[in-house]
C-alpha cells in the first residue's frame, strides 16, 4: 500500500482514540492587514508566541506488514497490517481481480508471539509474529496447514 493509506489510517486511529468532554478554548488571533513574506509580524501586546515547526510529528510509532494472502475466489488478497504502539491496528485487504476492498481498525493484544486483532463486531483474527513476519493463524491459533501454508505470511516493511 502507499503512504496515503498509512497517513489516513493513522488519522482515523488517532481521531478514534481521543475523546474530549469540553471544547478547546479558541486561540486569540491577530489580523495582519499587510504582510511581506520573510518579515516577522510582531505579536499583539499580552499575546503569547509559540514557535511551530513546519515538519509534523509522527502520529504514532507503528510496525507495518504487507503481502498477498491466498483467496478462494480471487487471485489473492493484497494485505497491509499496521500495528500501532498504542495497541490499535489497521488492516487493509484488497481482492486482486475483483472490485472489493476492506479496511478494519480496532485493538490488538499480544501473548508471547501471538497477537489477537479485534475489530468492532468481527471475529478475532490471530497472527504469529516473527522477527520480520506476521503469519495468519487459524481460529484455533494454529498455523494453516496444506500446500498454501507458506503463503499466509506477511513481511515487515521498513519505511
Amino acid at each position: 500500500m502507499n503512504k496515503s493509506f498509512t497517513v489516513l489510517t493513522a488519522g482515523i486511529l488517532l481521531g478514534a482514540c481521543g475523546t474530549s468532554t469540553a471544547p478547546a478554548p479558541e486561540p486569540e488571533t491577530q489580523v495582519v492587514e499587510s504582510f511581506t513574506p520573510g518579515t516577522p509580524v510582531p505579536p499583539k501586546a499580552g499575546m503569547q508566541v509559540e514557535e511551530v515547526s513546519a515538519a509534523p510529528e509522527p502520529a504514532s510509532e507503528y510496525t507495518k506488514y504487507e503481502g498477498t494472502l491466498p483467496a478462494a475466489d480471487a487471485a489473492g488478497i493484497k494485505t497491509t497490517l499496521i500495528l500501532f504502539e498504542n495497541g490499535r491496528f489497521a488492516l487493509d485487504e484488497t481482492y486482486i481481480g475483483r472490485d472489493a476492498s476492506f479496511t478494519q481498525v480496532g485493538t490488538y493484544t499480544r501473548q508471547g508471539d501471538i497477537i489477537t486483532l479485534q475489530a468492532e463486531e468481527d471475529t478475532p483474527r490471530y497472527y504469529q509474529l516473527g522477527s520480520d513476519t506476521a503469519t495468519l493463524l487459524d481460529q484455533d491459533k494454529k498455523p494453516v496447514q496444506g500446500e498454501l501454508a507458506p503463503y499466509y505470511t506477511l513481511k515487515k516493511v521498513n519505511e
